[in-house]
């Protein structure tokens, strides 16, 4: 048995080295032909998760195969397709030291979903802007943490800030109602205050009154002549 083992050790071995020769570079990228560039973009960390820090990567290489290097590359984050509003601020696609041609830039997507990468810069005499959106065929969407958890399923940092915003905007809802009732009970209160000292007045003015017919009264009494 050991025999037959050792056998085979060589030829293991010689499967492992082809296998990671002919393992193709990016599993799930978006590879494009721009002006002379083949360009590969895609997530750095496979699969993307949300709230688990990952790279934007990109890839370009001459029409040759030679790695296009000596590039100035940025990126910008879209969290959806190339027409949304929620933008990152611009990444620096940064050369990698260890493989010629490849940039890489630091990103923490936050929620699960589609996101695009904006790619602007100048390689050579090509000057890129381009969009790339994850997709099926393309680059793998960010996936949410909650199926891989176990045994309990922790919300994210981005599901708790949204339960955040929505309790702002509850507590803010609230707090609206609740001033509005404050000077809906204020104006109560003045109407209120101005009806007792309406009545007050009234009431000093019907005392007055009447104090002042009581005195014409006895007055008139006390004129009276008298009877024989």
């Amino acid at each position: 048995m050991r025999t037959t083992v050792a056998r085979l050790g060589p030829v293991v071995a010689l499967m492992s080295v082809v296998m990671l020769v002919t393992a193709p570079e990016a599993f799930a990228h978006e590879h494009r032909h721009v002006d002379g560039l083949d360009l590969t973009v895609g997530w750095g960390v496979e699969p993307a998760v949300a709230g688990f820090p990952n790279s934007v990567q990109f890839i370009a290489a001459h029409a040759n195969g030679t790695p296009a290097e000596g590039g100035t590359v940025q990126a910008e984050a879209l969290f959806g397709d190339k027409d949304s509003t929620q933008k990152s601020q611009p990444i620096d696609l940064v050369p990698s030291d260890e493989t010629p041609g490849e940039y890489e830039g630091f990103i923490i997507p936050t929620r699960p979903g589609t996101y695009t990468f904006h790619i602007t810069g100048i390689i050579g005499s090509t000057n890129l802007d381009e969009f790339f959106t994850s997709s099926e065929t393309t680059f793998d969407d960010v996936a949410d943490p909650q199926g891989a958890q176990f045994p309990a399923k922790d919300p994210t940092a981005g599901q708790l800030s949204q339960k955040i915003d929505r309790l702002d905007g509850r507590l803010a809802a609230v707090q609206k109602a609740a001033v509005s009732a404050a000077t809906s009970a204020g104006d109560a209160a003045r109407t209120a205050r101005v009806l007792a000292i309406v009545g007050i007045a009234l009431g000093a003015l019907a005392l007055s009154t009447a104090l002042a017919l009581s005195r014409s009264s006895r007055r008139s009494g006390s004129n009276r002549p008298a009877r024989g």
